[in-house]
């Protein structure tokens, strides 16, 4: 799960360094697999006023003198559309680094490190720079989507470093988070452990809002597949005015890996990311029937989500059923030592043959048993601390076993289940192969 040290902040005061933290994270409980500052690549960039600004007679070119807080104005020549005296835009100074664009000014080949220069005669002390060479985008900084200079705020400090400017400072946890702490899979749900390690109060984000005696007359929601879905709840909000999200919310759900589609759906990303509760907002003009029924899809029946991509229903149920006789014989085999079931995935649709392990009672655990003390001291005289006391390898008891996912599925068989001829197919085959080839390493995917 990824998570900004800015988002954190909303909701604990975090006064410690970003090694600090993930430290705190892990003695927690939490494993930061990695973690990476925005702007990580780029250096040496400070907020620079364009004190003039003169076209190069014959070229696109304007050569500028550029304030960037020292005791002289840099002289840099700039090709940008957008240039313009009395402007303030990011400057790269010489050393600095920045990322290497295309000709098309938008596909990004690598760093770059900036080196004084000359351009149709004149010499160039640095480089003025467009969003895309920070590494930003539309979500992250507004105006760092256009094809030219990124224009900085008129109260940006000249000199001041843009990195802290434009957000490039603020820091990514990649954190893991094991199943059994699904309280902690939301930015918020995190912050509280960090309060509690940290030692300071969680505040909570606000919660209150206005509600009217209006209501969705006829309107009706209903869970088919109560097994999947035990409970649903639907609120009617009206006088929406669908439009783009503010910068803030862009920007945080673009650090979190989410595109920023509209306010509403955004919405929907935001708490979804922020509190750890899946939503999702539909149009009544476009709802049929003017209900909402949660069930599972039918045969043939196909979804288009919001980014385009389409999904095909699966046979499920059939495909459940199908493998209950299969799931019988690897119950009641004598002959498969390795694999003796068969479970369905449900938030994956994956069946996988399990492994098996030896379970142990705590009765059967050996005792600790006393090293023998070496017959020599060893040489040097110096302090050695006693030997610890060593287990014995544990002698598994046949009778006493549990069936847990595999250990290791590199190299494993994989068959596709798209239709319900495959379905038939692929039992067909498994019935000649039972005895022979599945074993821990066969899974079998609904695709």
């Amino acid at each position: 799960m990824l998570v900004p040290l800015s988002w954190l902040k909303d909701y604990v005061d975090i006064n410690i360094s970003a090694d600090e933290l993930e430290k705190k994270l892990f003695d927690c409980g939490f494993e930061v697999e990695e973690k990476w500052q925005v702007g990580k690549d780029i250096s040496g960039i400070v907020v620079g006023y364009v004190d003039s600004c003169e076209p190069i007679p014959e070229t696109h070119l304007h050569v500028c003198q550029v304030n960037v807080g020292g005791p002289e104005l840099l002289q840099i020549c700039c090709g940008a559309d957008n240039v313009k005296a009395g402007g303030k835009f990011p400057v790269a100074m010489i050393g600095a680094k920045v990322y290497a664009t295309a000709k098309d000014h938008v596909t990004i080949e690598g760093v770059a490190t900036i080196k004084k220069g000359k351009l149709r005669g004149y010499e160039s002390q640095g480089m003025l720079c467009s969003g895309t060479e920070l590494g930003l985008n539309e979500d992250l900084y507004p105006g760092a989507g256009y094809n030219g200079l990124l224009v900085l705020p008129e109260d940006a400090e000249i000199g001041s470093d843009v990195k802290e400017l434009t957000g490039l400072n603020d820091w990514i946890f990649d954190v893991s988070i094991t199943a059994n702490r699904p309280d902690c899979q939301s930015i918020f749900g995190l912050a509280r452990e960090v309060a509690a390690a940290l030692g300071e109060p969680l505040k909570t984000p606000a919660l209150d809002y206005t509600e009217t005696e209006v209501e969705k007359e006829g309107f009706n929601v209903t869970v088919e597949a109560q097994d999947l879905c035990p409970r649903y709840i639907a609120h009617y909000v009206y006088d929406v005015k669908l439009g783009q999200s503010p910068a803030w919310m862009r920007r945080r759900l673009a650090l979190v890996g989410n595109n920023s589609i509209s306010n509403i759906v955004d919405i929907t990303n935001y708490i979804m990311r922020e509190l750890g509760q899946p939503l999702h907002a539909f149009d009544c003009d476009y709802l049929e029937g003017n209900a909402i029924n949660v069930r599972r899809a039918a045969e043939g029946e196909k979804i288009v989500t919001l980014d385009e991509k389409e999904f095909a229903s699966v046979f499920r149920d059939k495909f459940i059923n199908t493998f209950a006789e299969l799931k019988q014989k690897l119950d009641t085999s004598h002959e498969i030592a390795a694999v003796k079931n068969i479970r369905l995935e449900s938030d994956t649709l994956k069946l996988r043959c399990m492994d098996e392990i030896t379970e142990y009672e705590e009765a059967h655990h050996p005792k600790p048993v006393q090293p023998v003390p070496p017959e020599t001291p060893p040489t040097g005289g110096g302090h050695t601390e006693p030997p610890k006391p060593v287990t014995p390898p544990v002698q598994p008891k046949p009778k006493k076993r549990k069936n847990v996912s595999i250990s290791n599925v590199a190299g494993a068989r994989t068959y596709s289940i798209e239709n319900e001829q495959d379905i038939d197919k692929f039992l067909a085959e498994m019935k000649k192969k039972l005895l022979n080839e599945l074993d821990e390493n066969t899974i079998i995917t609904l695709s």
